[in-house]
């Protein structure tokens, strides 16, 4: 085999060795968004089940014939008012599960202090995240805090950057205050 031979076919391997290396992480990365995705849709899952039954075990929540969630809300806010915040997080949760932007921000403040309910970040970053989405400066603000913490997941200074930026374009004081910090 003569030199020229040889280079070819080191050459060749080589690029073989680097498309393969690249297929490769490809499809471990599509596996990994897989595993990430179904264990993201099993706590979703898992948030929405424990809501309804919470709900089921307020008899005045669940025996309130009110489906607007904007009155559902007020219910809400008038008993965390008044200090009743297991009652409160029932209403909030019945508004919430309409996609109220409020009562996903109240229910992802009763989780963050444990007012009501039992508290678990990782539920209070998930309804700061539904109202941050519809555009909750505040919940953007307090999902900044979460993220930046590491309270309820890991740690992430680039997503609470990013929420922090996200509650100071709407006006959002503390958010700017601490872009100012960071």
């Amino acid at each position: 085999m003569d030199q020229g031979t040889v280079i070819v076919i080191v050459i060749f391997g080589g690029i073989f060795i680097w498309v393969f290396s690249k297929v490769f992480s490809k499809i471990k990365e599509w596996i990994e968004d897989e595993v990430e995705d179904k264990k993201r849709k099993k706590f979703v899952d898992k948030c929405e089940k424990e809501l309804k039954e919470f709900v089921e075990g307020d008899a005045e929540a669940q025996a309130t014939t009110e489906t607007n969630a904007d009155n559902l809300h007020s219910l809400g806010c008038t008993y965390d008012t008044n200090k009743e915040y297991k009652k409160a997080a029932a209403f909030f949760a019945k508004a919430a599960m309409q996609e109220h932007m409020g009562a996903q921000f109240c229910l992802g403040s009763l989780f963050s202090e444990g007012k009501g309910v039992i508290q678990d970040f990782e539920k209070s970053r998930y309804w700061y995240n539904k109202a941050a989405m519809q555009g909750h400066s505040t919940a953007q603000y307090n999902l900044g805090v979460l993220y930046y913490n590491g309270e309820g997941g890991s740690r992430n200074v680039s997503m609470a950057k990013y929420y922090f930026e996200k509650a100071a374009k709407q006006g959002n004081t503390a958010a700017q205050q601490t872009l100012d910090r960071l």
